[in-house]
């Protein structure tokens, strides 16, 4: 604070304050609903990002050309086999630099193109008697299933993001397969099982509450 002197000697305190802002270094990522899907299914692309400031845009890209709206988030069921999906964000923040942020790149697995597969059991013929309980459940299930051939089999459970919360892998696996699952405390809401192979993919949804 500057302090002025009058002629007469006395003083009076000015003061004015000024806030200094650093730079903000803008980032942002971007997480998928699921990575590996059937021809046709939606996938649910969600960005997080910090130093956006208050109103920042977004501009989405598929296979390098500009796609969707002004939007934290992308949505499309039309993505193909290897498709790859990322995020420009751009902050409003004054003090923003650089003033824009890429994301990484996700790129997407479809399986079973031809024909389109579903959620349904006759996509992966190997499997029979596919059975989920309890469902709703608190985190706790048990899977049981026949597998009628010598299979690979990948067993992923995913939250509503995208994001692997259990996964394992069956080599050459035949027989009666039953297991519990515990994945502990999560998030209420609904979840993905998959179960992937060279022939397909099956999904059902697990509810936890």
């Amino acid at each position: 604070c500057a302090i002025p002197s009058n002629s007469c000697g006395n003083g009076s305190q000015g003061c004015k304050f000024v806030t200094v802002s650093g730079t903000v270094t803008p980032s942002v990522s971007i997480s998928a609903s699921t990575t590996t899907i059937c021809s046709g299914e939606t996938v649910i692309f969600t960005s997080t990002s910090n130093g956006g400031g208050g109103s920042p845009s977004y501009q989405w890209y598929l296979n390098g050309s500009p796609v969707g709206f002004n939007s934290s988030t992308y949505t499309t069921p039309s993505l193909t086999s290897n498709a790859q999906v990322y995020c420009v964000m751009t902050s409003s923040s004054s003090c923003a630099n650089p003033t824009s942020a890429t994301s990484g790149t996700t790129t997407i697995t479809v399986v079973n193109t031809t024909p389109p597969c579903g959620v349904g059991i006759a996509d992966i013929d190997f499997i029979n008697n596919l059975n989920i309980h309890p469902n709703p459940n608190t985190g706790e299930f048990i899977i049981e299933m026949e597998i009628t051939q010598p299979k690979d089999l990948e067993i992923k459970l995913l939250n509503a993001i995208g994001q692997v919360i259990y996964e394992e892998g069956l080599n050459k696996y035949a027989g009666k397969y039953q297991k519990t699952i515990d994945v502990g405390k999560q998030a209420t809401g609904i979840y993905t099982l998959q179960l992937l192979s060279d022939e397909g993919i099956i999904n059902r949804k697990i509810i936890i509450e």
